[in-house]
């Protein structure tokens, strides 16, 4: 290990921290292993009408399995997408990412 690890270690495991020679800084990435959940839903304007919206993704246990669903259904297109599973989830501070597979009206999809 070197210094400039050592000194960039925040000791939050969901993080990778590591050193930006260059940019003389450090650096701390949100890794994919630590519990979390992030929910939301709500009702947006589209042409035509309104669309719904549900999600929600967690992982119950450090470097455990994300379980969750999305739901999104476009009322004046008759357009529903649903998640078939959910395959990552980011969770730093206020902010998480999530990614997985869907159909998109029986097609498909990823997100």
């Amino acid at each position: 290990m070197t210094k400039a690890w050592l000194d960039c270690n925040d000791s939050n495991p969901c993080t990778d921290d590591s050193f930006d020679p260059v940019a003389g800084l450090c650096l701390h990435t949100a890794n994919s292993v630590c519990v979390g959940k992030v929910t939301g839903g709500g009702e947006i304007n589209v042409p035509g009408g309104t669309s719904n919206f549900g999600f929600v993704a967690q992982r119950k246990t450090n470097g455990g399995a994300v379980t969750g669903q999305v739901e999104y259904y476009n009322h004046a297109r008759g357009l529903n997408v649903h998640s078939v599973s959910i395959q990552t989830l980011n969770v730093y501070g206020t902010t998480a990412t999530f990614t997985g597979t869907c159909q998109k009206n029986g097609s498909p999809c990823t997100f």
